[in-house]
């Protein structure tokens, strides 16, 4: 709790300079720039230190919430605009009737995320604890677990569908040996580091898809540091570095898809187009780095697509009063061979019932956590269920750190299989249940199957 509220007065203050800097710029923009600023101050300072998923869910509600559609009001973008599937409105629905349920809403989130605080120096025991345990598992433990996560990838690609989830998180184990070798002493570990990436390397190159290697990135870095300590102004350096990364990524991923997807070239000519691709972003002139900027600031945008559901619920469709809450939950212990109708988890459902609009082909739009809870339970309700949400997502991390504490202390390398969806605030609470609870028995599986064989995790 107390860090919520340092980083209101923090932001409030920071608010207060920004107006008297720039006296035109409305009050509601410099508080929100404000707590923007608070909450990054908070992440930079707290990587090293803990595992950070509180402060990185934090400052992404905060930015992708509020933020970006003042960006482009304030700096008038919308000049530059090229319309995209939606069109080119900023906002649906009038700025001020947004921003007066968004603001108290995101705060209450966040709100409920910190009032499940793990100690500081418990965390800093229980990585000394867990760097100990790891000198005493078996030496091939990590290696075992690369070998199966390798196999689950190169295998996933020809299982039938409902089968793919369940290889997709054997998969993860190749990211899970990494932080392994990262935190205990094996011979094999850069094998490891060099064969993860090289597996991740091959599937983006083979599907174009970029989001499992970004935010595994980003995990990995957010423990690595803790490893490795750095200070507050080089930490400012590799989070720069990783933002021109993830922008770069961001802003060839859609063209690399145009000239691979519906391709059979070989591996090695994907990879060259991949970098080519990214060569040629990097090298634009100006005026096209200036274009490939704001699309992708248009394509962040999630406050629009969330002004949708505000505009047309319940005028064109009245609340679900937790139908895509509570059914998710459900969902997500029963198997889809035993229920054939299930719900895909995902966006296109959400965005055609709630935003009234049909996505075009394969274009993975949500309504997000904050468009579900203003889609089930309005403004108050909304307000509240996303302080439960946070709340919830606080309680999972104190949890795993406890389990970990009495069980194993590995299991503090598990948790990024659970918070993968978790830390993403553009998706569904249905996604991030459904993400979450198939992460969590995955992890009591894998540690109940290694019980009955010579290895330990």
């Amino acid at each position: 709790m107390k860090q919520f509220f340092q980083l209101i007065i923090l932001g409030y203050f920071i608010g207060i300079l920004l107006k008297w800097s720039f006296p035109n710029l409305e009050e509601l923009h410099s508080f929100v720039y404000g707590i923007s600023i608070s909450s990054f101050y908070q992440l930079v300072d707290g990587i090293g230190k803990k595992v950070v998923f509180p402060e990185f869910l934090t400052f992404s509600t905060i930015t992708i919430w509020l933020v970006i559609p003042l960006i482009i009001f304030d700096f008038k973008l919308e000049k530059f605009t090229i319309p995209n599937l939606f069109g080119s409105d900023i906002l649906a629905i009038d700025k001020s009737l947004y921003y007066s349920w968004a603001v108290p809403a995101t705060l209450a989130m966040n709100f409920g995320l910190y009032l499940n605080k793990v100690n500081l120096k418990d965390i800093t025991s229980q990585f000394v604890e867990l760097e100990v345990h790891l000198r005493k598992i078996s030496k091939n433990s990590p290696l075992l677990l690369f070998i199966v996560g390798a196999s689950a990838t190169f295998l996933g690609e020809f299982v039938p569908g409902p089968l793919r989830f369940v290889f997709f998180l054997f998969s993860q184990l190749t990211f899970i040996a990494v932080l392994y070798c990262v935190f205990g002493n094996f011979s094999y570990s850069k094998w490891v580091y060099f064969g993860t990436f090289f597996i991740s390397l091959k599937n983006v190159a083979s599907g174009g898809m970029f989001g499992e290697l970004v935010w595994w990135g980003v995990i990995l870095i957010f423990f690595i540091l803790i490893k490795i300590k750095l200070s507050f102004l080089k930490k400012l350096v590799l989070i720069s570095i990783g933002i021109f990364l993830i922008s770069t990524i961001q802003s060839i991923k859609g063209e690399y898809r145009r000239l691979t997807w519906g391709k059979h070239d070989d591996q090695n000519s994907s990879i060259n187009l991949l970098g080519k691709t990214a060569w040629n972003s990097i090298s634009a002139n100006n005026d096209k780095s200036a274009a490939i900027a704001m699309t992708l600031i248009y394509r962040v945008n999630h406050p629009y697509i969330v002004s949708r559901v505000m505009k047309y619920v319940p005028k064109k469709e009245p609340f679900a009063n937790g139908e895509t809450v509570f059914g998710s939950i459900f969902g997500a212990f029963v198997p889809r061979i035993l229920w054939p109708n299930k719900p895909k988890s995902g966006g296109f459902e959400n965005i055609r019932r709630f935003a009234q609009f049909t996505p075009h082909g394969s274009s993975a739009y949500d309504i997000g956590q904050i468009g579900d809870a203003w889609a089930n339970f309005g403004f108050y309700g909304g307000i509240l269920f996303l302080f439960i949400y946070g709340y919830f997502n606080s309680w999972i991390l104190k949890k795993i750190m406890g389990l970990a504490k009495t069980y194993s202390p590995t299991l503090i390398l598990w948790m990024p299989i659970i918070f993968l969806q978790l830390l993403k605030v553009e998706v569904s609470v249905e996604t991030n249940f459904n993400a979450a609870i198939k992460g969590a028995f995955f992890i009591y599986l894998c540690f109940t199957l290694v019980k009955h064989t010579r290895y330990t995790l």
